[in-house]
């Protein structure tokens, strides 16, 4: 089956032929019934896993550098109460 002509051909107007999705089952023909099968069977699963794998990885680098800024945080604010402390001349127990 050869692809349809562009919606340039028929003065603009587009059709259900020019959607990508046609277009790819022109490509895949016959078969395309045996990659929806093979798709639905392992692609979205596989697909599911590297997915949820690199949120994971992410959400670690993001986990790291918060647990670094409160880190920081935290150590400057007691180098300010330590310095509140030494001006009102409170007692450091």
């Amino acid at each position: 089956m050869a692809p349809s002509a562009g919606p340039e051909a028929r003065g603009g107007v587009r059709t259900a032929h020019d959607h990508p999705a046609h277009q790819f089952y022109i490509c895949w023909g016959d078969d395309m019934e045996t990659f929806v099968q093979i798709l639905k069977d392992f692609g979205f699963p596989v697909a599911c896993v590297v997915a949820l794998f690199w949120l994971l990885q992410k959400e670690q680098e993001n986990h790291k550098q918060e647990t670094a800024n409160l880190t920081s945080a935290i150590t400057e604010l007691r180098v300010v109460l330590a310095k509140i402390l030494a001006k009102i001349g409170g007692d450091d127990k």
